[in-house]
Parts: C-alpha cells; structure tokens; sequence
C-alpha cells in the first residue's frame, strides 16, 4: 500500500488538526459603572515608594559594577525606566572595561542606536561598529563583493567561511577583504547586532552588553522546500531515505499536517524514532559543504536542514511513542516542510553578560539565554503624571475603518483626544497607537507621533508637553502561541492556550473615592503564554508611555485603553463621559457636538435655541429641549424666551444665553 492511500484511509478516521481561528484581545465597551469595578485597597504598591532621578542613576551604575565584580555567573537584567539613562551607564561602564584592558561586545538592535552610542561616549576612539556582509548603498561602504550570494548560502544552513575560501580564495580573505580585516581592528568596544549573540561574533570578548528587547533574534522559522528534501548522499537502504520521501510528497500536498496525524503517515512513533537514532551521515556527504565554483552556484545549493530536522523529529517521534500530547513544531505541507526553532546562545559569548531592557520579562530572558537572570530594579519615581480613561480597550480591529463600526469608535476616539487637547490647552502633544489608526485619522497623522511596536527606543516625542497612548495592542492569539513554541523550546508539554479573565487593579482610586479594577483577559492558565502576552501588550503600553519621559520631566500622559497595568498606576481614572465634561444621563459624543454648537453662539453672543439644535444637529427637539435646559441649569447660562417665527403657534421657545452676552446688550 502505497503513501497516498494510507492517507486516504486515515482521513476516514481522523479529524484535520484543530488551528485556532485568528483572534484580537476582546473589546470591552463599558464604562467606569460596569466596566470598572470596585475592589479592595491594595497592599502596599512597590511603584509608590521609588528612588528619586538621581538615585536611581546611582543604583543602575553601582549594580552593574557590584555584578562584574562578583562570583556569580548569572546574567544581570537591568530594567530601568527610559530616561534613566541606562545606555549612558553602559556606555561609561564599556569604556571602564576597555581601560582594564578587557574587550566588550555592545550588542544593539539596529545601525540608528551606533549613532546614540557614539554621541554619549567619552572616548569615541574607543569604539569601532562591526558591519555586515554588505554592497554598497548610500553612505554603507562595501564589505563584501558577494554579500547576496553569501547570505543565501548563509540561509540554506552552511558556513560563511565556506564560501569564501571557494569563492575568494585565502589569499583574499587574509589580505583583501573588508569584511575579514575586520577582525584586525584594535579598538576594544565592539558595537554589533543582536544576530551576533545566538550566532556568534569572529572575536573573543570579556563582557556582552546587550540593549533593548532581542527576544525575536532567537525566534527561528525555516521553511524547507519540497524540492530539497531528498539528500543524494544518503544510503538507500536506510529507513531515514523512504522517511525523506515520504515526508517530500506530503509536503507537496495542499493539507497541512502536523502531530501524530503526521508521524502516522511517516510510520508511526517507534519508526521514526528508531531511523532517526540509527541515522548516520558520511564524513563526505555534501551537505556539509556542497562544492561550488562560482558566487551565483550558493543560490542553488540544497538547503542542509537535515541537522535541524532530524534531533526534532526524533523528540516528537519520542513523544508519539509515550502517547504524550506535546507542542507540534513540524508542519508539512503547503509546498514547504516548516520547523519552529529557537537559536541557543553562542557557546563562544562570554560568561559575564548585562542586558537593558526597561520593560524585560525575566521569564523569558531565562528560557532563551539558557541562564538564570538576576534583575536590577533601577525605576524611579515619575515626575509627569498619567491619566487613563477605562470605557474601552480600543483594540486594533475596533480602530480600523474596514471593520464595522470601526469608523465610528475611530471618530469618536479622535473627539476625544482633540476635547482634551482644546480644554486643557496643550501647545505639543503627541499620539502614539496603531500605525493604520494613525494613518486613517488626519489630525493625528499632523501631531507628533510614533505607532507601536515602533516606538521603543525613540527620543522624538519628549518634547511633548501631552502624550496620547491609544489602545492596546496584542498580536493574534496564534503568534503568541507561535512564539511560545520557539522561545520555550525546551517545553513538551501542550500550552494552555485558555483565554480567561481576572479582576486586576488599577492601583488607583475612581471619582466615587473607591479603589478601581478591571475584568482584563490574559493567558491566565498558561505561565509560559502570559509571559509572552505581557511583553506584547503590557510592556508595549510601558514602552509607549515613557516616550513622553515622564520620570524626566512634568508632562501629562493619556492612556485610552481600559487594561490595568501594574507598572503604571494612574494617577487618575476617566471614564469617557468625563473625560468631556458631559452631564449625566446624554449621549456623550452627542453632547460633545451639542456643546461645540453652544460655544459658537456664545461667541458671538446670540440666543440658542431648540430649533438651532434641531436644525444643526441630528437630534429630535425633545432632546434638543433637554440639552438647553442643562446649560441653565448646570453650566451658568442663564434662560431667556424667543419668538416663535411668524405663523407657528404656541408660547415663546426656551433659549439660553451666555450671561455676559446679555450684559454686553445691555
């Protein structure tokens, strides 16, 4: 019986594998009397009881020198708010090292943070920024005359000093290449990027400095083609070579499997997991080094995926045997066989490492550096203050015009930070939110802004003298998850991917005097995926409310998005309605159009009328009516009677007038 009809016979017996549909964190349209609930006082909140600026400067210093200096080998997490002046500290720290003669390797995110790098150090000499393989482009000087064809060969798994000593030859790489003369430099401060921690860096260095979040550098997804899943060099006779095969024509399929369902197809657990114990690869298979003889071969080179395949298959095989439920990061089909991965520390990094990361997720730092973190706590106290209005979440689909209804929140969104901006007078605020929310709406795309996941790092918006945060962002559930399955690799058992809701506090008191929470979805089943969650939602909000420097400096943040955060008590809460001054018992936004009409006749000093309402607005007269009267009756306006127009019966019309107005008259 051949592949094919053993599949045709499970899918009699079997369901396809169960893929969650793509979802958003719910949206919560409540306000501060349903959405927000009352709970108990909170115990003592360690964000209350902080250093001032200046000590915890001191603290940050002090901590990374006593953890140099100390017996212990873990890595020293240093979390520390933006505008401490972390990356000024290690830059000194750097320096200091380089005088003992010690070399560091400063690992950072992008080319932009040399830049920064270099304007805060004391000797600038010191300092030397490791380029890429690269072509010429711009100001970028050429390292590498083959930098494409290099990084595909690169990309199929091989070495890049195997392609050079093909292609360039050892006389070139000793005496004419830039990027090889590198390793010459004497300068003892490497700046690099964060690629170089889990793939490794051509020098030795003493301490590893590492700045901002690097958790996606580890985070690995190769997708092996069909066409290259059949290895020449492998024995015939070995059960690995049919396994081979038989993985090639599922992968060729439409369906997607993974699982036990996959490993069925492939033989069963006990198979598969023998043929990958017993697999043997000669010392001259080519896969370890395909032989080429010009650049442009290294885009033809099969992929070398078998010694990332092979330990994996044997680990799930192994599982299948135990008839244990694990996590599934094999998928075939859909053309491509696709391995969830997660690349490990370089064995070549030194053992002393300090990362800085204002928002970092020890958790998470210890499953993908492998090594218990000590964390430094260096947060001060907070010099601006932060608002947070709780009807809503406003998640992305709820912002985005395309989704119904989306159009309309995003409106009303905009009416209330453009209310807030008009009544409290601000002269340079600044938003920060979804790009495609930023995009859609033009007086926000006229103010300063940044979007998340783009935000951190940026000095732009500290001018600021008003921060709008809009929302709360959070990948689809199922990145999450997929994040999961590379960042906790190790784990074998299933994640709990339970979207459930708690009761989390706000740390703040509500206008009533009471102490306020919120019922806020997470992962709460699931250590590992709320964990994950916690650094894209909670710590992107962090991120996106220090753009604005608020332990530096007296500015106003607003947060308009209903999730308590932990790290950020607000200083007070708001629900919609009075964030815009409105009354109780109005349509908010309805209000807030009525009242812009009211200032227009108070400017120019005329009555106001229900029939004014009623023809400005789309209201029925007996709310027309109901609104006038709460301008007298709460708002100072003062009520006056107007004709009715020639012909129309009954008595005069209620109006209202601002006072002054009729002074003015008189």
């Amino acid at each position: 019986m051949g592949l094919l009809d053993t599949f045709r016979q499970l899918l009699e017996t079997i369901q396809e594998p169960e893929i969650p549909p793509l979802q958003e964190a719910p949206e919560y349209v409540t306000g501060l009397q349903r959405g927000v609930v009352t709970v108990d006082a909170p115990a003592i909140n360690p964000y209350q009881d902080r250093p001032s600026l200046s000590q915890a400067r001191e603290l940050l210093a002090a901590g990374m020198r006593e953890y140099l200096e100390s017996d212990i080998s873990p890595m020293l997490l240093v979390k520390a708010a933006p505008g401490v002046g972390k990356t000024t500290a290690a830059v000194r720290l750097a320096e200091e090292l380089a005088m003992q003669g010690r070399r560091v390797l400063y690992a950072g995110p992008r080319h932009e943070l040399y830049k920064d790098i270099q304007a805060l150090a004391q000797y600038p000499s010191m300092w030397y920024e490791w380029l890429p393989r690269q072509s010429a482009s711009g100001d970028k000087p050429e390292t590498c005359m083959h930098a494409e064809n290099i990084s595909m060969w690169m990309g199929r798994g091989y070495k890049g000093m195997d392609f050079c000593k093909q292609i360039c030859g050892w006389d070139y790489v000793n005496n004419g290449c830039p990027y090889h003369a590198q390793k010459r430099r004497i300068e003892p401060i490497i700046y690099g990027q964060h690629q170089h921690v889990s793939l490794g860096h051509p020098l030795d260095f003493d301490v590893l400095i590492g700045d901002e979040y690097p958790i996606p550098t580890f985070c690995y997804k190769y997708f092996i083609p069909a066409s290259d899943l059949l290895l020449r060099d492998i024995n015939d006779r070995e059960p690995m070579a049919d396994i081979l095969l038989d993985i090639k024509a599922l992968a060729e399929k439409d369906f997607v499997l993974h699982g036990e369902e996959m490993m069925q197809l492939l033989g069963g657990g006990t198979y598969v997991h023998e043929a990958c114990r017993t697999f043997s690869l000669p010392v001259s298979a080519n896969v370890l080094c395909p032989i080429i003889y010009n650049a442009d071969q290294a885009r033809t080179v099969p992929h070398a995926y078998i010694f990332q395949l092979l330990p994996l298959l044997q680990r799930e095989a192994k599982a299948v045997m135990q008839k244990a439920d694990y996590p599934h990061r094999i998928r075939i089909g859909g053309g491509n066989v696709e391995l969830w991965l997660r690349h490990s520390i370089n064995e070549n990094m030194p053992q002393r490492i300090i990362w800085l990361d204002a928002t970092a997720n020890q958790h998470v730092y210890e499953a993908v550096f492998e090594r218990r973190a000590e964390v430094l706590d260096a947060y001060p106290q907070r010099k601006g203050h932060v608002y947070q209005i709780t009807d809503r979440a406003n998640g992305k689909t709820t912002l985005d015009p395309k989704v119904t209804g989306g159009s309309r929140r995003l409106e009303q969104t905009e009416k209330v930070v453009q209310h807030i901006i008009g009544a409290r007078g601000y002269r340079r605020p600044a938003i920060i939110s979804y790009k495609k929310t930023i995009d859609a709406v033009e007086s926000f795309k006229r103010l300063d802004n940044a979007h998340y996941y783009g935000a951190r790092g940026t000095n732009a918006l500290e001018g600021c003298d008003a921060l709008f945060v809009v929302g709360a962002p959070m990948p689809p559930i199922d990145s999450i998850v997929e994040m999961a399955h590379m960042v906790f690799f190790d784990r074998m058992t299933p994640f709990n991917k339970t979207w459930a809701s708690s009761i989390r506090e706000y740390n703040c008191r509500g206008s009533d005097g009471e102490w306020k929470g919120h019922d806020t979805s997470a992962f709460l089943a699931d250590t590992d995926l709320d964990s994950l969650l916690w650094g894209l939602r909670n710590a992107e909000i962090i991120q996106a409310v220090h753009r604005a420097r608020i332990i530096n400096h007296e500015v106003d943040v607003w947060l308009l998005a209903n999730t308590p955060i932990e790290e950020l008590p607000p200083d007070k809460l708001y629900s919609i309605q009075e964030a815009l001054g409105a009354p109780e018992g109005v349509d908010v936004f309805e209000w807030l159009a009525f009242w812009q009409l009211a200032e227009k006749y108070k400017e120019k000093g005329e009555l106001l009328t229900a029939r004014d309402v009623v023809k400005n607005m789309d209201i029925s007269n007996p709310t027309a009516i109901k609104y006038i009267k709460v301008l007298i009756s709460d708002y100072g306006w003062s009520e006056t009677f107007a004709a009715r127009p020639p012909g129309a019966k009954g008595r005069s019309m209620t109006a209202a007038q601002w006072p002054e107005s009729i002074y003015n008259e008189n």
